[in-house]
């Protein structure tokens, strides 16, 4: 697999992730208690399939610098 479509994937991935964020966000200051399980299931999982396809990608073919380290940052907690 190219890097180029790796990264390109795991992209998208984190910005589905990362609507879904907001909107869980914007549930919780509307007032809402939780939001629903699906969504914060679907958030969850494209969020760590979208890491692991980082990681994947880093370790067989190869990825930018900024790449590596937004997989150091995402994974060292802080």
């Amino acid at each position: 697999m190219e890097p180029f479509r790796i990264l390109l994937t795991a992209t998208v991935l984190f910005a589905i992730a990362a609507v879904g964020g907001v909107v869980m966000a914007g549930m919780r200051f509307a007032g809402k208690d939780y939001p629903p399980t699906s969504l914060a299931m679907l958030h969850g999982t494209l969020a760590a399939a979208a890491l692991t396809l980082l990681i994947y990608g880093a370790a067989t073919v190869g990825v930018p610098g900024l790449a590596i380290a937004a997989i150091v940052s995402t994974c060292v907690p802080w």
